[in-house]
């Protein structure tokens, strides 16, 4: 059930349904997080852990899900307005690579900003 709901979230995103978005939002991690490092298990009711493909799903609802990205040719894109759950107050994708780029987005009340950070000096 956790992959299913993280890719549910991303689409609840996509259509900017944010009701939508805080409802999944719970069950793609609650009862889901088991052992003192709290990893990811199959489902709630199992210990089958280290359920990685699980934790790559939490990840997508995150990054292209929540932040309206998506990766094309040209990078990274914007292709729908932002929309967080409304539990989270900011978003910040740190250090975001990619194509040998560097970024940050960040998410918050005012909408979405991407800044492209300067490469770092060759050592």
């Amino acid at each position: 059930a956790m992959m299913g709901i993280t890719l549910l979230s991303v689409g609840a995103a996509e259509l900017g349904d944010r009701r939508l978005v805080d409802s999944l939002l719970p069950f793609s991690y609650r009862g889901h997080l088991k052992g003192p490092f709290l990893m990811a298990s199959e489902t709630p009711t199992n210990n089958a852990v280290n359920f990685v493909t699980g934790a790559g799903g939490f990840l997508q609802q995150v990054i292209y899900g929540y932040t309206g990205l998506r990766l094309a040719g040209e990078g990274v894109t914007p292709k729908f307005p932002a929309v967080r759950p409304s539990s989270i107050a900011r978003l910040t994708l740190r250090n975001f690579h990619v194509r040998g780029e560097l970024w940050d987005v960040i998410v918050d009340s005012t909408g979405r900003k991407i800044v492209r950070k300067p490469r770092p000096a060759a050592q």
